[in-house]
C-alpha cells in the first residue's frame, strides 16, 4: 500500500532534451517531404500560372516606366524679381540615401517572405506558402507599378534638387508666366541628368511605397493566421 500511495501521479515526465530533439526532428523535412512539394509546387504553378504571368508582367510595366526618359515638363521657380534664390527649401546641400531604393526592397520582401516560411513550421502546408508568396509579389509589384507611374507623371523636388541641377546663370524675368520666375528643368539645368532625374521624383515616397508593400501584406498574414480578429 505505501508503494501505491508513494507512485506518482500523471503523465510520465519527458526530459526537456528528448522534447527539444523530438521537435527538431519533426520540423526538419525528409526526402518524401521534398517530393510532396515538388508535386504541389508543380500543381500551384499549373493552376496559377496566369497570377504568375501578371505579376511579371506588371513587374517589367514598372521597370519600362522608370527607364523611360521622357516625362512631363516641370517648371519651378529660380530667381524672384529682384535676383535672389526665389525657393531656399529647393537648395539644401546633396546627401546620399542612408538607405538606398535596393536595400529597402530587398527588406521589404525578404523580411516578410522569411515571416511566411517561418509560420510554416507550425501551418505546414504547402499550399498557404506559395500562396501567401504569390499574394506578397502583388503586393510588391503592384505597389511598384504605381509609385513608378505616379513618380513619372507628377514626381515632385528634392531638397536637393538646386544642387544637382546647378542651374545656368538666368537673367531676372526671363523664364514664363507671371514675371517670367518659372523654368523649365530641361533649359536651365546642367548637372548630371541621372542625379537630376532622382532630384525630380520625391513623390511618391519609394521607401514608403516598398515598405508599406510588403510589411502591409504581412500584417494581414498575421492577422488571418493568429486569428486576431476572433472573439470566441
Amino acid at each position: 500500500m505505501s508503494d501505491l500511495r508513494s507512485a506518482p501521479v500523471g503523465p510520465p515526465h519527458t526530459p526537456l532534451s528528448t522534447s527539444i530533439y523530438q521537435f527538431l526532428s519533426d520540423s526538419i523535412p525528409h526526402r518524401a517531404s521534398f517530393r510532396r512539394l515538388g508535386r504541389y509546387s508543380k500543381a500551384f504553378f499549373l493552376d496559377h500560372w496566369p497570377d504568375i504571368l501578371l505579376v511579371l508582367l506588371v513587374t517589367a510595366i514598372a521597370g519600362a516606366v522608370f527607364l523611360i526618359p521622357t516625362r512631363p515638363p516641370l517648371l519651378f521657380p529660380l530667381l524672384d524679381p529682384t535676383g535672389a534664390v526665389y525657393n531656399p527649401s529647393l537648395a539644401y546641400p546633396y546627401r546620399p540615401a542612408i538607405l538606398n531604393s535596393l536595400t529597402a526592397g530587398l527588406l521589404s520582401s525578404l523580411i516578410p517572405l522569411a515571416t511566411i516560411l517561418l509560420s510554416q513550421f507550425s501551418i505546414r502546408s504547402f499550399a498557404d506558402f506559395w500562396a501567401a508568396t504569390l499574394g506578397l509579389l502583388y503586393a510588391l509589384a503592384t505597389g511598384t507599378c504605381f509609385q513608378a507611374i505616379l513618380k513619372k507623371t507628377i514626381g515632385g523636388f528634392r531638397p536637393h534638387f538646386l544642387s544637382v541641377c546647378k542651374p545656368r546663370p538666368m537673367a531676372v524675368g526671363s523664364g514664363v508666366g507671371f514675371n517670367g520666375i518659372m523654368y523649365r528643368v530641361q533649359d536651365v539645368c546642367t548637372g548630371s541628368a541621372k542625379e537630376i532625374e532622382w532630384g525630380i521624383q520625391s513623390f511618391p515616397s519609394g521607401h514608403s511605397e516598398i515598405a508599406f508593400a510588403g510589411f502591409g501584406y504581412l500584417t494581414i498574414y498575421l492577422f488571418t493566421h493568429l486569428h486576431s480578429g476572433d472573439h470566441d
